[in-house]
């Protein structure tokens, strides 16, 4: 039985098939990238709450999107990802410097998918959303990251858990729609007995 596709989403196949696996993680990976920027740029209560975290941290950091913002955005994306796709198997890398400065980077993984909305930050000629298996990217800047599962992060300070809260919940509101479209679209095909590959 046929279901209407998200708003945006140009897969062939539902978002269950596992070819379809990767378009469907780029196309939440890109409206997340596009309402987190819009919420910075509108100076919404939960980028300011961001912002003030990561200049506490360090006052001289920029933190205008998507600067300083990979570990917020990994985690609300990830979050996103494991209630739209039901899984828990969705790892956090980081790639610390081993120089001794402050430079580190966070992104996603799934299935050998690095998941990434903030790496152009440190390369104006890489692509804004990266979703790619054993990305090159990745690979050549921030190698041999540490990776653990997401659900297990542990708790940082308060202050980043309130911020990380408040993003979260701004980014459901703004999202609502097209994850109950991809909702719908998977309870349907699994009550209806499609064969997933």
């Amino acid at each position: 039985m046929p279901c209407k596709r998200p708003n945006g989403w140009r897969g062939a196949v539902m978002p269950d098939d596992p070819v379809d696996l990767q378009e469907l993680i780029y196309e939440v990976a890109d409206e997340t990238r596009q309402v987190l920027k819009t919420m910075d740029i509108d100076s919404h209560d939960a980028a300011r709450s961001v912002r003030e975290v990561i200049q506490t941290k360090n006052p001289n950091a920029p933190a205008n999107f998507p600067h300083n913002w990979c570990d917020f955005t990994s985690c609300v994306l990830g979050y996103r990802l494991a209630r739209l796709l039901r899984r828990g198997d969705i790892d956090l890398c980081q790639w610390d410097a081993d120089d001794g400065t402050l430079k580190a980077h966070l992104w996603l993984r799934i299935d050998g998918l690095d998941i990434d909305i903030t790496a152009s930050q440190f390369d104006m000629d890489v692509a804004p959303v990266i979703v790619e298996q054993n990305s090159e990217v990745h690979r050549r800047r921030f190698p041999d990251p540490s990776i653990k599962p997401l659900l297990a992060r542990r708790p940082c300070t308060d202050t980043f858990e309130r911020a990380l809260l408040k993003l979260d919940l701004a980014l459901s509101a703004q999202t609502k729609q097209m994850d109950a479209d991809i909702i719908r679209c998977r309870f349907l095909r699994s009550c209806h007995g499609v064969s997933h590959g």
